[in-house]
């Protein structure tokens, strides 16, 4: 598990620090990050592995910065709130951050 974490919060690490050469190649970057994460937030909810999956919420809670990030995580974990896989309290710990308030 701890790999796992350390892995996307390394990609997350590695995207900030790139310099892209068009908007287009930035979003690409961010987007393929967050749906790694979001596919291993759903193996964990599948799994019942509520430590994983809180943690992996709380890493993509740290590297939600703007309306784009929370709209894409909101477009990601739509198909895993539907399911019922995924609750309004974890959801939460994402958009009640305190950077995000203002967003909801």
């Amino acid at each position: 598990m701890k790999s796992t974490i350390e892995n996307i919060a390394a990609s997350f690490q590695e995207y900030y620090e790139t310099e892209f050469n068009s908007k287009a190649e930035d979003s690409s970057s961010n987007r393929n990050i967050r749906v790694e994460a979001i596919s291993i937030l759903k193996k964990a909810l599948e799994e019942n592995n509520t430590e994983l999956a809180d943690s992996i919420l709380n890493l993509i809670s740290e590297n939600t910065g703007c309306e784009e990030d929370l709209s894409l995580f909101y477009e990601l974990i739509s198909p895993l709130e539907k399911s019922g896989l995924l609750s309004e309290s974890q959801i939460n710990i994402v958009t009640k951050s305190k950077c995000m308030k203002r967003w909801k």
